[in-house]
């Protein structure tokens, strides 16, 4: 009996995980993390010489979620977690965990807007993958290599389950987020 009660719990609590994956962005989501990035950014540079930049932004194997998880890993191991969950307390979120919950979302609903048709085949990264591990590469030349194509996996497997809600909220961001992110169009 309490094995079937447990599986019902697990099998709801997945239920309503997934469901909360798959859940649209709201306009008011996106408006609070674009004008939290100046305030971020700013404090990324303030603290810039006390953690690496570098890993801040290290993709993970679990795609733009990971990322961000890493991204507050380090912050943890520098020492400035609690300094950052200040601060985006100070932009209206929970904690730092939330403004990277927000951060993941609506940085896949920003690159499956801006890829829109130019996403490469799964098939051609796992070409890829097949003929790092055929090199006569170093073990860690093909780790660091297979680690970043599957990545790349992960990262097209977010992207294309973006809803397309995310993606048309997006649009009238766009342009801010590029100018935080650094890659404005001129």
């Amino acid at each position: 009996m309490k094995l079937k009660t447990l599986k019902l719990v697990t099998l709801v609590a997945a239920s309503f995980f997934a469901l909360a994956a798959q859940a649209e962005l709201s306009e008011k989501q996106v408006e609070r993390w674009v004008a939290s990035l100046e305030p971020v950014q700013e404090w990324i540079e303030k603290n810039q010489d006390k953690v690496n930049k570098q890993n801040l932004m290290k993709p993970g194997k679990d795609g733009m979620s990971g990322m961000f998880d890493n991204a507050l890993n380090e912050l943890k191991n520098a020492g400035l977690l609690e300094d950052f969950n200040g601060l985006v307390k100070e932009q209206g979120y929970a904690s730092s965990e939330a403004w990277a919950d927000d951060s993941g979302e609506i940085t896949l609903a920003y690159l499956a807007s801006s890829m829109e048709g130019k996403i490469p085949s799964r098939a051609s990264i796992e070409k890829q993958l097949a003929q790092v591990d055929g090199s006569p590469l170093p073990a860690a030349s093909k780790e660091m290599m297979r680690n970043m194509l599957q990545g790349t996996l992960s990262m097209i497997k977010d992207v294309e389950a973006v809803p397309a809600g995310d993606k048309k909220l997006i649009q009238p961001y766009v342009q801010q987020i590029e100018q935080r992110f650094g890659h404005a169009h001129q």
